[in-house]
C-alpha cells in the first residue's frame, strides 16, 4: 500500500491585552477583598468557582470603564474608576519559550509577578526586562493568576503607598525580584496619550494582563 505524506502546518497565535485601571484610594480595601475572595477559592482547589469569580467581576471592570453601571451585587456598592488605560501588544520571545517549557514540565517558573516602570521604549520581541522598572508586586499576593479557556490571565493590584508616578511600560515576569535570569511573559508600552497615572496616597492602581490562545492549519 502506498503511503501519502500528510504535512500539517499549525501556527499558534497569542494576541494580548493589558488594562490598567485607576482607584481612589477610598475604594482600595472594597477592591481588594474582591481579589482576596478569588485567592481563598484558589487556596481551596475550587478552580470552578474561582474561574466564575473571575468572570463575574472582569465583567463588571470591563464595564465599569466602558462609562456602563457596574453594582456589587454583595455591598450595593457601584465600581467607580478614576482613569484607564488599555494596550495591545507583544508576547516576548521568552515568554512563548516559557510557555512551551511549562507544557513539556522542563520548567516549573510561572509567572507570578508584575512590575512596572517608565521606559517608553517600543516593546522588542527578545525583551526580558522593563527599560526602566520602578517596582513589582505579587499577583498571587495581591491579586490573581489563572487559565480560563484559552485565556491566560495575571492580575495585580499596587498599593496607595506608590511613589507618584506616570507608568507607561508593564510585564508579567517570573522573579520576585529583578534578575539576569528572568523572563518576561509579555512587555506592554502604554500609547503616548494614555500612560498610567497614579498619585501617592490618594488612589491606587490595578493590573490586569490577557492572553488568548489560538490555532489555525
Amino acid at each position: 500500500m502506498k503511503k501519502t505524506k500528510v504535512e500539517i502546518h499549525e501556527d499558534i497565535k497569542y494576541s494580548d491585552v493589558t488594562r490598567g485601571i485607576v482607584w481612589p484610594a477610598s475604594e482600595y480595601d472594597f477592591i481588594t477583598k474582591k481579589y482576596a475572595a478569588i485567592r481563598k477559592l484558589d487556596e481551596r482547589g475550587n478552580i470552578s468557582a474561582k474561574h466564575k469569580a473571575i468572570e463575574e467581576l472582569e465583567a463588571k471592570l470591563w464595564r465599569s470603564i466602558n462609562d456602563q453601571t457596574a453594582i456589587d451585587e454583595q455591598t450595593g456598592k457601584r465600581y467607580e474608576p478614576l482613569d484607564h488605560t488599555v494596550k495591545h501588544d507583544l508576547i516576548t520571545n521568552a515568554g512563548r519559550e516559557r510557555l512551551a517549557e511549562l507544557a513539556t514540565r522542563e520548567s516549573n517558573q510561572t509567572f507570578d509577578y508584575m512590575a512596572i516602570g517608565i521606559g517608553q521604549k517600543p516593546p522588542e520581541d527578545d525583551d526580558r526586562f522593563l527599560v526602566s522598572e520602578v517596582t513589582r508586586v505579587s499577583s498571587r499576593a495581591t491579586g490573581y493568576v489563572s487559565a480560563g479557556g484559552a485565556v491566560i490571565k495575571h492580575s495585580a493590584i499596587f498599593s496607595p503607598g506608590e511613589d507618584t508616578n506616570t507608568f507607561w511600560e508593564v510585564a508579567p515576569v517570573d522573579t520576585v525580584e529583578i534578575s539576569e535570569d528572568q523572563f518576561a511573559f509579555a512587555r506592554v508600552v502604554f500609547d503616548e496619550d494614555k500612560p498610567l497615572n497614579h498619585t501617592f496616597n490618594a488612589d491606587f492602581f490595578s493590573i490586569s494582563h490577557f492572553v488568548y490562545t489560538t490555532s489555525s492549519r
